[in-house]
Parts: structure tokens; sequence; C-alpha cells
């Protein structure tokens, strides 16, 4: 009677152990529960802004002394249109976390971006897009934005600002998931390009 007890417990273990090793199995290679979320979360809190120093710097037109600096100096409509280009140039890069594909992303960058700032912020976008996971990004609010220096043909500015994101489902157009804040506080670089002022780099203060 006993050998049969310890018999049938030796039994009972070892099926035991079959269905928790089979469980294992087809949850981690069938169900994968918990993948999207946190690629999801991961989308949700990826920071528009970059961080540590990427600024690139363009050479300035040879000016052979042709242009003095007072020739050179900003004016506050000058100042005024770069603010504006880098307000544009942020927009920009949140609509492109809505684009369908790389190609578009990069497109739509292209026209506010430029160097290795560009490649930087395509990096991001490329594991997530391509899997049809983007951001819907609202509220954004700029609490400061000045040009802290610079000429006619390149200028620094400061940002403080702030925006909440949601992860967006590309193919149903449709925001996901948690919504965040994010809070950013950046010096840029810009550089003009014909009658534009592009965005060649950011630092996060």
């Amino acid at each position: 009677m006993r050998k049969t007890y310890y018999l049938f417990t030796a039994l009972i273990f070892c099926l035991g152990i079959l269905i928790g090793v089979f469980g294992h199995m087809y949850y981690s290679t069938t169900l994968k529960p918990g993948i999207k979320n946190e690629d999801k979360q991961n989308a949700t809190k990826v920071d528009m802004s970059l961080n540590g120093d990427i600024a690139q710097r363009f050479p300035l037109p040879n000016l052979n002394g042709e242009e003095d600096e007072q020739d050179l100096a900003l004016t506050e409509a000058d100042k005024e249109r770069i603010i504006a280009d880098y307000k544009q140039g942020v927009g920009i890069l949140f609509d492109a976390w809505k684009a369908k594909n790389m190609d578009s992303f990069r497109e739509m960058l292209a026209d506010v971006y430029i160097g290795e700032i560009l490649e930087n912020h395509a990096a991001k976008a490329e594991k997530f897009i391509p899997r049809g996971l983007g951001l819907e990004v609202t509220g954004v609010i700029f609490d400061h934005i000045e040009v802290e220096a610079g000429n006619k043909h390149s200028a620094t500015v400061k940002a403080i600002y702030r925006y909440k994101v949601r992860d967006y489902d590309l193919n149903e157009e449709y925001p996901i998931g948690e919504e965040i804040e994010h809070f950013v506080h950046v010096r840029a670089n810009l550089v003009k390009m014909d009658s534009r002022w592009l965005i060649t780099g950011e630092t996060v203060i």
C-alpha cells in the first residue's frame, strides 16, 4: 500500500513538471504576454529631444570681408523668424511620428532638420514606425524660448516646453495607451539654408 502511495506521488510530481515545462514553452513562444505593452510604453517614453551634445557645426560662408559685424547682426525680425522656424520644426517632428513609413518620416524631417540630428531622430522612429506604432502629441506649450546668440547665418536657441504623448496605432489611426507628459529644456543650433532656418543640433540642458 505504501509503495503504491509513493509511486502515485512520484507520477503526480513528474506530471506537474511536464505540465509546467510545456506551459512555459507555450506561454513564451505563442502568447508573448506583455511584449506589446512594453514596446508601447517605450515608444511613449521616447523623448523628442536628444540627450547629449550632438550639435553639428556647419561652416559659415567665406565672406571675404564683404560683410561686417553690423551687417551680420540679427534684427528683431530675424529672431522672430528663427523662433518661428524652430517651433515649426518641433511641430513637424511631432507630426512625423504619425507617418505611415520611414520614408515619409524622413521626408517630413528633411524640411526642418539637417545632418546627424535627423539621423538620430530617424533611429528612434525606426524601432517603432515599421511595426505600425507611432505617437500622438498634444498640448504643446512653450514656457520660454529665446535666441541666445547668432548672426545672419547661424543661431542658438534656448527653449523650455512641454507636451503630452500617447501611443498611436498607425494602421487604425487611433491613439492608444497611457498619456505621458514630457518636459524639455534644450539648447538648439540652427543654420540658415536659403530662406529657412534648419535645426542642426540639440543639447538637453
